[in-house]
């Protein structure tokens, strides 16, 4: 399976090659000496139809990078960037970044009351994409049924998919979840999770 995952991304990543203008206009626009300028020039990229401008907004709200900080303007321009779209050309699933950033806020309560429904949400669809910072954070939702129903099968599944790319301390953290999630699977359930797993890669359309 991790081959397979290895083999698209590289096919990917020409794509991605081709894309890269929509960084490139992010990075120009970084570079500009005035904020007020910064900002809107992020801003006409946006509203263009770039979400990793929309992205890069959400990011300096949050943190108060060259703008005063709000939460409530941060959420409203990741929310642009995590949008499902098919009208976008390759941004039409919303960038998994943004959507794992939502999801963490969410969790957290940032800006916002906890939800954690509602992270949930936002950590499946960029766990979906390949995002593993986010398949970590779902399957320790379903292994405790934090927002979802709890679901040992489907935190054993989005765990294994995750550990392939961790290490460390974070790598420990998911095999703990994983082996959590196996003690209460049937072996027949088991199976049937690691056939998934042999047969998952990240979604891209």
């Amino acid at each position: 399976m991790k081959n397979i995952v290895i083999l698209l991304a590289a096919v990917l990543a020409i794509g991605t090659a081709r894309a890269d203008i929509f960084q490139d206009k992010v990075d120009e626009a970084l570079e500009l000496k005035d904020n007020a300028a910064i900002i809107k020039t992020l801003e006409a990229e946006a509203f263009r139809g770039n979400l990793k401008a929309a992205l890069q907004l959400g990011n300096m709200y949050r943190a108060g990078d060259r703008v005063r900080k709000d939460v409530a303007e941060a959420i409203r321009w990741l929310e642009e960037a995590a949008s499902v779209n098919w009208m976008r050309y390759r941004f039409k699933l919303g960038l998994d970044e943004a959507q794992y950033i939502l999801g963490m806020m969410a969790l957290k309560g940032e800006g916002r009351s906890p939800d954690a429904g509602d992270a949930a949400d936002w950590f499946e669809q960029a766990a979906k994409q390949g995002n593993t910072a986010a398949q970590a954070e779902l399957a320790e939702l379903y292994l405790n049924g934090r927002g979802v129903a709890r679901d040992p099968e489907q935190a054993w599944i989005w765990a294994q998919i995750a550990a392939d790319y961790l290490t460390g301390d974070e790598l420990k953290r998911i095999e703990s979840i994983r082996d959590a999630a196996a003690k209460q699977l049937t072996p027949e359930q088991l199976a049937k999770a690691k056939a998934f797993v042999d047969g998952w890669y990240p979604r891209t359309i």
